[in-house]
């Protein structure tokens, strides 16, 4: 039993003391630190506590209430609203007052210190503004001691020397105490714009770093321009000092036009909390032109203030629009409606992708979209037209009519597209005629009745027909799932032949015009585009006879067939592309897929690569260390030459076989030549077989090239006649009949020059010798 009396005594004083911290905390006598202060009756309460200050002066007396705001309002000698910034800066020096620690506590009647008279009279009220909380007297300033002053704390006997920088304020005329702004708000604190009146209507709301028109119509602002209105705003000031506060406590507020104000502005702040702050313009002040009577709509003084940038404020929507288009982020669009020529287009964005509803439920092409709604995210009008500015823009019916759905905040595509789209359109755009002359698109926002003068450009990504958005991937085949690939262009024809085992290394074999190694570059980049064939844009469904897109007679047609381990899982195992004519003042293509009447376009990119020729274009191969001799013939003179290998490891020496002249050949450069002959390609075949015609120049040659290896086998390269184009006819064959191709380069021409002997005549016999030379 004692030991549980022991406990209880132990748990009383505990909470005795807990209770006694507590008091001296929020009740109690000031502590230690808190005797620092002048007044450390502020140090005790929450600051929002403090809800009236008066200073009594011989100036007269200055009162000010705390509002539910946590603004200030001037009771005396006016009810109007007070310089918050001012009020709260004096409350915040009284609470820190410190008395200087040189002077020490004076203990004094005070009458030869200031108190007898005191300069100002500070009370702080607190809870129902009657309770006194604490209060200060201000004496006279230190002599000698220009920032130093006496004061005296209410109902004490105790004088302090003080910073009398800190009570500066309290000696003003209550004139300076009046909030001169008419907006107390910064600029980046607003959050919404209102401007209403006659003839007035406009609000600019802030969206993250942006500003946008909400009203009359929704588009993006101007985002300069509106900072700039609501910085002038939130600086705007009573004009014309004490006279700019032209009646309080004002009943009748018709005579200076506020009972029907010309306009209203409301700025709504960032913080929910905050009230919005509300001005009213009336009259014009008389003989003060761009002067307006003004109030704040939670007051009854009226002022006067100077409106010169405000006057058209709300009048001219415009005057605060961007030239953008619309505000909208690609990656967050949700829903898309098309209308033109009586028809629809939908298309909804869900987890997979877009997706086409109409006219045809089928993916979308995801490519064609993101591109038509980043062009759409940058679109900028050049100028905002009046209707009377403009004849026939044909925005009623319009050619195209756009709507743009989006994604709310953080909300993602749902699993499933949606079949509709929910909330109001992002973008709710027509378009109209093409203006030649401004080189326009016109358009219209929905419900504004100004005209845009649009990129003509922007019709590029705009949908032409239902077949716009529709996905342009039109094939996909590995390359080594082909078999066979037939090239027909014009009257030539090429038949390439794949491995026999699909999915081994591809090298082509060309089994017609001629039998023999195909360019396995050429074919493969063929076969890849092939394979992954897709569409630069859809013509139309039906292409009747095709004469209007040259398919009725293609200049070029592929056809292809797959290895039959491939055939699985492909619709068709054969198919042809049948490309047509040229579309003029573009690089683009008609083109035709077998099996459907659909045309569509591909791009010059797609199409020259299969005008190429499919044949190796090696036409020599040897290893350049076998070559035992080689022999150049010209017409009239010959030389042959073999190797000395001097040193192992080392390029051979080449000299003359049976001692002849070579005097004009530089006998130095045929290794490099053998080099290059070893992996000689052409750039271009004239022909695969026939005769030779006399143009070649190849019967005879203008300089044959004889290659003898080990053994009886050999090459031969014979060069003839330059082409009108500038390159050689040459040819490899043995006869007279078979394959001519053509040689590029300077180095061909003097390889067709027969070098020069010492005893050779000049080339102009009869030309006289320059002076100083022999005869």
């Amino acid at each position: 039993m004692k030991k549980h009396h022991k406990t209880h005594i132990l748990l009383i004083l505990f909470v005795t003391g807990l209770f006694a911290l507590w008091w001296a905390d929020v009740g109690g006598p000031p502590t230690e630190s808190e005797s620092a202060f002048v007044l450390p009756a502020l140090r005790k309460p929450d600051a929002k506590s403090v809800r009236r200050i008066v200073i009594e002066s011989p100036k007269g007396t200055v009162a000010f209430e705390r509002t539910e705001d946590d603004d200030w309002q001037m009771k005396e000698p006016s009810d109007v609203a007070a310089n918050s910034a001012m009020v709260k800066t004096l409350l915040g020096n009284l609470t820190k007052l410190m008395p200087s620690e040189q002077a020490g506590k004076i203990q004094d009647s005070g009458d030869q210190f200031g108190f007898a008279s005191p300069a100002a009279t500070i009370k702080i009220f607190a809870e129902d503004s009657k309770t006194l909380l604490t209060g200060l007297e201000i004496g006279a300033p230190v002599q000698g001691f220009k920032d130093e002053r006496y004061v005296r704390p209410l109902g004490e006997k105790r004088i302090e020397v003080v910073d009398s920088r800190l009570l500066s304020q309290v000696e003003l005329p209550p004139i300076d105490w009046r909030e001169k702004t008419l907006f107390d708000v910064p600029s980046f604190y607003v959050a919404r714009l209102t401007v209403t009146g006659p003839g007035r209507e406009l609000t600019i709301q802030r969206e993250e770093a942006h500003w946008e028109i909400l009203n009359p119509i929704q588009a993006p602002a101007d985002d300069e321009k509106v900072e700039g209105i609501v910085a002038e705003l939130s600086s705007l000031r009573v004009a014309d000092g004490e006279k700019g506060f032209v009646a309080d406590n004002a009943a009748n507020l018709a005579p200076y036009g506020l009972d029907k104000p010309d306009m209203v502005v409301t700025l709504k702040q960032k913080a929910e909390s905050r009230p919005d702050q509300v001005m009213l313009v009336g009259k014009e002040v008389p003989d003060k032109p761009d002067h307006r009577y003004a109030k704040r709509a939670n007051q009854d003084d009226v002022v006067m203030i100077d409106a010169k940038g405000l006057l058209d404020l709300g009048k001219k929507p415009n005057a605060y629009r961007s030239l953008k288009i619309a505000d909208v982020t690609p990656g967050k669009c949700s829903f898309m409606t098309f209308q033109l020529s009586g028809k629809t287009i939908k298309l909804s964005h869900g987890a997979d992708g877009w997706e086409q509803l109409e006219p045809l439920r089928q993916k979308a092409d995801a490519t064609t979209v993101t591109n038509f709604l980043q062009r759409l995210s940058q679109l900028y009008t050049t100028e905002y037209l009046d209707p009377s500015q403009v004849n026939e823009p044909t925005l009623d019916p319009p050619v195209v009519a756009i709507k743009v759905w989006q994604f709310e905040g953080n909300e993602k595509p749902p699993a499933t597209a949606p079949s509709e789209p929910t909330g109001a359109p992002r973008v709710n755009l027509r378009l109209g005629r093409i203006d030649a002359i401004r080189k326009s698109i016109y358009g219209q926002i929905e419900g504004d009745r100004s005209i845009l003068a649009l990129p003509e450009a922007f019709r590029e990504v705009v949908p032409k027909n239902e077949l716009t958005f529709r996905d342009r991937t039109l094939l996909t085949i590995g390359a080594t799932e082909f078999s066979h690939l037939t090239v027909v262009q014009g009257k030539t024809k090429y038949e390439i032949q794949a491995p026999n085992t699909p999915g081994t290394s591809l090298h082509w074999q060309l089994t017609e015009p001629v039998t023999g190694q195909a360019d396995d570059e050429q074919v493969t980049k063929a076969v890849l585009l092939i394979g992954n064939l897709r569409a630069s844009e859809f013509v139309t469904l039906d292409m009747g006879d095709g004469k209007a897109y040259g398919l009725d007679e293609p200049g070029l047609t592929i056809t292809w067939t797959l290895h039959k381990e491939a055939e699985k899982g492909k619709a068709d195992s054969t198919g042809t592309l049948r490309i047509g004519s040229p579309i003029k003042g573009t690089d683009l293509y008609y083109a035709n897929l077998s099996g459907s009447a659909m045309v569509f376009k591909l791009t010059s990119e797609f199409v020259q690569p299969f005008f190429g020729e499919f044949r190796d274009h090696r036409v020599l191969t040897f290893e350049p260390s076998r070559v035992q001799r080689i022999v150049f013939r010209w017409p009239g003179r010959w030389l042959s030459l073999v190797p000395t290998i001097e040193q192992k490891g080392l390029p051979p020496k080449w000299h003359s076989e049976f001692g002849q002249d070579t005097t004009g050949f530089d006998v130095s450069k045929i290794n490099a030549l053998i080099e290059q002959l070893a992996k000689l390609q052409t750039d271009h075949f004239v022909q695969y077989y026939g005769l030779f015609t006399e143009a070649y120049g190849l019967t005879p040659p203008r300089v044959s090239v004889e290659f003898q290896f080990d053994g009886q086998s050999k090459k031969v390269l014979r060069v003839g006649n330059q082409s009108e184009s500038g390159p050689l006819y040459a040819t490899t064959e043995n006869s007279n009949a078979g394959t001519v191709f053509t040689l590029s380069g300077p180095a061909w021409v003097e390889l067709t020059k027969a070098p020069k002997r010492a005893d050779d005549l000049p080339d102009q016999v009869f030309q006289m010798p320059a002076q100083g030379q022999s005869k």
